[in-house]
């Protein structure tokens, strides 16, 4: 799993035993993009798709290194990108994903996941949000089990947008509504035999390096130390 994010692309190689009702996570191996002066995402190369997909190179090199090579054609890889694309427009941003998703057809053993199912594609902010929460409750052991155990909240700050997601609960409503009010705001969700009714929402432009740029500005485009 590539995640092209705004300040940097980060793979993730993960090793998951399928042996129990739920995957349990055995190993993952771990590498991020070089940083570089203009930013080493996707979104950096926005003049040079070409240049933004072998910029995932490195990346790669650590999924031919992880995975033993009689498994590589069967261990699919996804691109997810974020906000960091979202500003660049369709346009620009469609050349990009196409430039990587040929590189990565092309060059590695790796199935690219189709079209269809989301293989290279800016992903959704509330997908963003929800796969946060999904991924921090499961590290610590919230859900996946048959426990009914309380969720953590997940304040999800990336470099062009920030995403919250909850699990809302009742317990004193005190004459209010007892159950999440539907909406684009409500996000449902069965893992591990339980189901989740979640409170997300993605505040695009809310993100860190989005929130540096008018300072940036008004120090005279001096960067931090």
């Amino acid at each position: 799993m590539i995640d092209a994010g705004s300040t940097g692309s980060r793979i993730h190689v993960y090793r998951f035993n399928n042996c129990g009702p739920t995957p349990e996570l055995e190993h993952e191996d771990f590498k991020m993009t070089e940083k570089k002066k203009g930013g080493a995402g996707l979104s950096s190369y926005a003049d040079d798709p070409e240049a933004a997909a072998r910029s995932l190179d490195p990346l790669m090199e650590v999924a031919l290194k992880s995975v033993p090579k009689e498994y590589q054609s069967c261990s699919p890889v996804a691109v997810k990108a974020t906000a960091g694309l979202r500003f660049l427009g369709p346009e620009t941003s469609d050349k990009i994903l196409d430039a990587v998703r040929n590189r990565l057809e092309t060059v590695y053993p790796f199935p690219v996941v189709s079209k269809e199912n989301g293989g290279v594609e800016i992903m959704d902010g509330k997908y963003e949000g929800v796969y946060a929460w999904i991924t921090t409750n499961y590290l610590l052991g919230n859900i996946g089990t048959k426990e009914r155990t309380p969720t953590a909240a997940v304040f999800d700050l990336g470099g062009g947008s920030t995403q919250i997601v909850f699990e809302p609960t009742f317990k004193s409503a005190g004459g209010l509504t007892e159950k999440l009010a539907e909406g684009d705001h409500k996000f449902s969700l069965d893992f591990g035999g339980r189901h989740f009714d979640l409170y997300q929402h993605s505040h695009l432009g809310y993100g860190l390096m989005k929130a540096e740029m008018p300072s940036t500005e008004l120090c005279g485009g001096q960067t931090r130390v």
